[in-house]
């Protein structure tokens, strides 16, 4: 027992001898070695100047998109757009018969569609059967069209005024009262009863062509425009107009058998489907060499600064280059080790970088220089970096 016990003793000796001699060595460093030695993050003193070490520069980054392009073309397909004006029968009534005597007075109607914005020189036709009496009343919606007496055979065709009609529509047939003969009756037999008319075929009056505008191109979007040739006849064309989802970018009469350019608002448009929209009011026009062009501005690359002393440079042929003993380095953190390529800028010279590393050091001593440094980060692909230090050893 007394032999392990000053065994023991011993032991403890031997660490405390060890421990002053490691304060000893510390306390007779060169100042800059012993404080490098104990915090290297801290500010050094040397001639009673201050230099800075360890890391200047500690940033955050995140995720950094690339836009990849400065233009996209759309070449969207050829169409026309037209309206053609035909003689159409509009509605049709096999028969009718109205009757009216002292006791008895009988009527009889006819109800038809039309779109009044689209139909003209509309025509009421009839034959009389039998033997009509008294005088034959025809209104529309409550107004007369026609008022006398006709004899049997084919009627001559009533016009009906363009104010009158209306979506709906209701004729009625009626027939004069004989008055105190109460033992006569006045009566009409009509057949192949028609409303005629001319109307205009707009199915082929609209079209829509759609372009797709991902997100990054919508937010950096400077000019947009769109470009076709009208080929048409001035003379016979009306109401043209093209709309950008539903917003009105020009109406009137194009520039025919020429290059038609429209320069499309921003607020006009929007991320994913956007719809160009054609229409013609009467006439033809054939849209060819149709283009949407979306030009993109250069995106805002982010941009972080550091300072760096005057000690830790001298001067050499009135440039200042790092001291020997100094090293600056680059250092970049990522989240995975997929490929990552980008480029930055330090100071205006470029490096490369293209790892799949989680973790990349560059010695940037060259591009460095007293005062405020810059590094500009431009990605080559869609990034994410997880920090960025600039250290200085």
């Amino acid at each position: 027992m007394k032999r392990k016990a000053q065994s023991a003793s011993g032991s403890a000796i031997l660490v405390i001898v060890i421990t002053v001699l490691i304060i000893l060595y510390i306390l007779f460093l060169p100042p800059d070695q012993r404080q490098e030695l104990l915090d290297p993050n801290v500010t050094e003193i040397d001639d009673d100047e201050r230099r800075v070490t360890g890391i200047v520069l500690r940033e955050q980054i995140g995720r950094i998109e690339f836009l990849g392009i400065d233009e996209r073309l759309y070449d969207l397909s050829s169409f026309t757009v037209s309206t053609g004006t035909d003689a159409q029968e509009l509605a049709r009534k096999s028969s009718a018969y109205t009757k009216n005597s002292v006791f008895d007075d009988e009527r009889d109607r006819m109800n038809f569609d039309i779109r009044p914005d689209l139909t003209e020189n509309v025509l009421l036709t009839f034959n009389i059967d039998g033997k009509p009496r008294g005088r034959l009343h025809i209104t529309l919606n409550g107004e007369t069209i026609f008022r006398g007496e006709l004899s049997d055979g084919n009627s001559p065709p009533i016009y009906i005024e363009q104010s009158l009609l209306e979506r709906q529509n209701t004729l009625e047939f009626s027939v004069s009262s004989p008055g105190f003969v109460f033992w006569r009756y006045n009566q009409y037999e009509l057949s192949n009863i028609r409303i005629l008319g001319d109307v205009t075929d707009i199915s082929l009056s609209e079209n829509i062509q759609e372009a797709i505008l991902t997100e990054r191109e919508r937010e950096n979007l400077e000019i947009a425009r769109l470009r076709y040739t009208a080929v048409c006849d001035q003379r016979n064309v009306r109401d043209f107009e093209v709309r950008v989802n539903n917003q009105r970018i020009f109406r009137g009469i194009p520039d025919c058998n020429v290059l038609n350019t429209h320069t499309i608002s921003k607020e006009y448009l929007r991320e994913g489907k956007n719809e160009f929209e054609f229409r013609i009011g009467e006439g033809q026009v054939l849209i060819d060499s149709l283009r949407f062009t979306a030009e993109m501005e250069d995106p805002d690359h982010p941009i972080y600064y550091f300072f760096l002393q005057d000690e830790l440079f001298e001067e050499d042929n009135d440039e200042y280059i790092l001291k020997e003993n100094r090293n600056v380095l680059l250092e970049l953190s990522f989240p995975n080790t997929e490929q990552k390529r980008l480029e930055l800028f330090i100071n205006g010279y470029l490096m490369g970088i293209n790892t799949a590393k989680r973790e990349d050091s560059r010695n940037i001593n060259h591009f460095v220089r007293p005062g405020t440094n810059a590094i500009e980060i431009r990605p080559l692909q869609d990034v994410t970096i997880t920090e960025m230090r600039v250290r200085v050893r």
